[in-house]
């Protein structure tokens, strides 16, 4: 499988397709290329991906805990917000 780039993102054709390609994205790919992403989602309108993309740049600038693991709190938040991006994608008419 290969990895998503951002050319991919930007020939998407709906915002669903946004969401899958955020969902799908290896975090060193968003912490790189976070500002082309977000230029994306900004020139696309999906509001809910921006949201989704700062949720999870907090999380990975997020402390973790002495395991490892990340902490509730920004790992919450960005569970909450793919959700969020997940249904805002679906009610979008394509």
């Amino acid at each position: 499988m290969m990895l998503p780039t951002v050319e991919e993102l930007a020939g998407a054709r709906n915002n669903r397709q946004r969401a899958d390609w955020l969902n799908e994205c290896p975090p060193w790919v968003i912490a790189h290329h976070c500002m082309d992403i977000r230029l994306i989602f900004q020139a696309a309108d999906f509001t809910a991906g921006i949201a989704s993309l700062d949720a999870e740049i907090a999380l990975l600038h997020a402390r973790r805990d002495r395991l490892g693991a990340f902490r509730e709190g920004p790992n919450f938040a960005a569970h909450l917000a793919r959700i969020d991006m997940a249904m805002a994608a679906r009610r979008e008419r394509t």
